[in-house]
């Protein structure tokens, strides 16, 4: 049985930074969904990626 991790997520570009928190399997997973949600911050007007994902992972309760 696979088990879900919290993660503590902060993304940055195009002069903002915001935070999330994410549940996921994985870091890949939590990546995919993270670039989904925010990809107008990591991405440039350009198509160009432009912004930063940082994160901490935390064990869920």
């Amino acid at each position: 049985m696979q088990t879900r991790t919290r993660y503590h997520v902060t993304i940055t570009g195009n002069g903002q930074e915001e935070q999330a928190v994410v549940i996921a399997y994985s870091p890949e997973e939590m990546k995919s969904l993270v670039r989904k949600l925010y990809n107008h911050l990591i991405i440039d007007d350009k198509g160009l990626p432009s912004g930063e994902i940082s994160y901490e992972a935390k064990g869920l309760l």
